[in-house]
């Protein structure tokens, strides 16, 4: 291979420690925020679009730099977007790569991500767009904006809309068992049964966690790649970012989407594979494979053989439901052919691929992520066991078994401790245990405690009725009298929950709420509203929460520092 005669194209081998050719870099002194990666096969036509609506988009926000791989297209993408950028004057803040063979998409953005940082970039963020795309002017400085103020989230994705400004489907549920049932029966009593499940999430005008974003528009945080790894080279096309998203998530990282960050999506003209023309041909193996790989990867054979059960179930519904109807089977040719073929095939799936170092070179320690998201994982005390708890939460109770409080916490530390079970289906009859209870407590005696609540030792919750603990976090010797409510401000923001210190003392009718913190040994009056945080060892009454004075109350067990 050869240098191409063009001042802002460089062919790259993805051989680690392989030298990136540039004749130019970016004109910018300041530092680099976002670097857009885009990946190009055989669309140069649209991916000079993209780049033109990038030239808008950096008015607005000059801080990004956008690198362009050419996955082997062999039909003169690579010398149509050179000009484009050179006729342009697009050079100072776009490179132009050629890839060596197609690799597929993850392997595109890789080395897209690669070559900016082999060239001594060091961006706080990564956005990998498609070349099918048109991006709003403020859309990535949105996503910027947001992952900036929230910087437990790693993974956050853009709005999709298409051609005619419709709604797109861009924010999803992780692929389940329901899941794939679901979505090839078709059928709306199945999907109402498995609403939890549906692969599909419902749209809100608000950020809001989902299980992963379309790789159409995604910006991950450096620390994330820093912490999982590249993109998996193991998938050609398709899953690659599900699979990243799930990566993320076990490694303590959340993903939102921003509907304020619009991109819209021409869907289809980069693969051919989704879009209106995607029903009348068949679905690429590619798209098999990496469906087979996602499962057994993250779940195991044995899990990715009932997907695959599933999956055919709703398939045979599907098919029923036509022939009775009489309705045209609207699948892809020879589906359920390919589809077997590719699910009976022998094969081994190992871990991400990729030719790429792990971590970018600094020099610095592993960047350690931050706490777990609620609910993913067993947040109880680690320093005791399950039934350590339990028994030292009923000797919290004065060893009383009618204590409705002890019976709330021992489900409490069930449904933490459930979700140390790593294989769903074993966990499956558990949760239905821990959520009937949780629900009969909550008709018994008023008392609704979530397990996504963190909490310490020595909770005690004083008689019953009217109590919603809604918090985020609870600490040690915390003690809460009854109709206390903890929860959120608005429901806009549902993770605006309070934090409570260790040694709190909350009395009867207390209302805390709002992304804020109670202050260790603090005392919390009857029937006060508090919406603002509170220093540790004061004493809060009224509505709004008043400090009245800080001084070490009989809650505290320390003298104040």
């Amino acid at each position: 291979m050869t240098m191409m005669n063009s001042a802002t194209i460089a062919i790259m081998s993805p051989a680690p420690g392989a030298k990136t050719q540039h004749k130019r870099q970016p004109a910018d002194q300041a530092p680099l925020r976002v670097l857009v990666a885009i990946v190009n096969y055989q669309c140069s036509d649209w991916t000079i679009e993209a780049l033109k609506s990038l030239a808008l988009a950096r008015q607005q926000e000059p801080q990004f730099y956008v690198s362009v791989v050419d996955n082997d297209s062999q039909d003169g993408s690579i010398f149509a977007i050179s000009d484009a950028i050179n006729k342009s004057d697009w050079g100072s803040w776009i490179s132009l790569t050629a890839a060596p063979r197609n690799g597929g998409f993850a392997y595109g953005c890789n080395l897209a991500a690669a070559t900016a940082i082999r060239a001594g970039q060091r961006p706080d963020y990564i956005f990998l767009l498609n070349p099918d795309t048109k991006v709003a002017p403020d859309a990535i400085s949105e996503l910027m904006r947001f992952m900036d103020n929230n910087p437990q989230v790693g993974i956050s994705g853009s709005r999709i809309l298409n051609t005619d400004g419709s709604l797109r489907p861009s924010a999803w549920r992780f692929h389940s068992l329901g899941g794939e049932l679901d979505r090839a029966a078709r059928t709306g009593v199945i999907s109402r049964l498995l609403s939890r499940s549906t692969l599909q999430m419902e749209t809100s005008e608000q950020p809001h966690p989902v299980g992963w974003v379309t790789g159409a528009a995604l910006m991950v945080r450096r620390e994330v790649i820093e912490e999982v790894g590249w993109m998996d080279e193991g998938y050609f096309l398709y899953y690659e970012e599900t699979d990243w998203c799930l990566r993320a998530l076990r490694a303590g990282w959340s993903t939102w989407t921003v509907p304020a960050s619009r991109v819209t999506h021409c869907v289809g003209q980069s693969t051919k594979a989704t879009g209106e023309q995607a029903a009348q041909q068949r679905v690429p193996r590619y798209m098999l494979e990496s469906r087979r790989r996602f499962f057994q990867k993250n779940h195991g054979l044995g899990y990715r053989c009932l997907a695959d059960i599933a999956w055919l179930s709703g398939s045979f519904i599907y098919r029923m439901r036509c022939l009775l109807q009489r309705k045209t089977w609207d699948v892809p040719p020879h589906l359920i052919r390919d589809f077997l073929a590719v699910a009976l095939r022998p094969t081994k799936v190992t871990g991400e691929k990729s030719d790429y170092p792990r971590y970018f070179a600094t020099g610095k320690t592993r960047h350690q992520p931050p706490p777990l998201a609620a609910g993913s994982h067993n947040n109880n005390p680690p320093e005791l066991s399950f039934s350590a708890l339990v028994w030292e939460d009923y000797c919290t109770y004065d060893r009383n078994p009618f204590e409705p409080g002890f019976w709330v916490m021992a489900n409490h530390r069930f449904g933490n401790w459930r979700m140390g079970i790593h294989y769903r289906l074993m966990r499956a009859p558990l949760t239905a245990l821990y959520r009937t209870w949780n629900l009969l407590f909550n008709w018994l005696w008023g008392i609704k405690l979530d397990y996504t609540v963190q909490v310490g030792r020595r909770v005690r919750i004083w008689h019953h009725g009217g109590m919603v603990l809604g918090a985020r976090a609870i600490g040690n010797d915390v003690q809460i009298r009854q109709n206390t409510t903890f929860g959120v401000a608005n429901r806009q923001q549902p993770t605006g929950k309070p934090v409570i210190g260790d040694g709190v003392d909350i009395g009867t009718g207390a209302v805390i709420v709002g992304d804020i913190q109670i202050g260790a040994h603090s005392v919390i009056g009857a029937n006060s509203l508090i919406n603002r945080s509170v220093p540790p060892y004061s004493v809060v009454v009224g509505v709004p929460g008043t400090i009245i004075r800080q001084r070490l109350v009989a809650s505290a067990k320390e003298n104040p520092s």
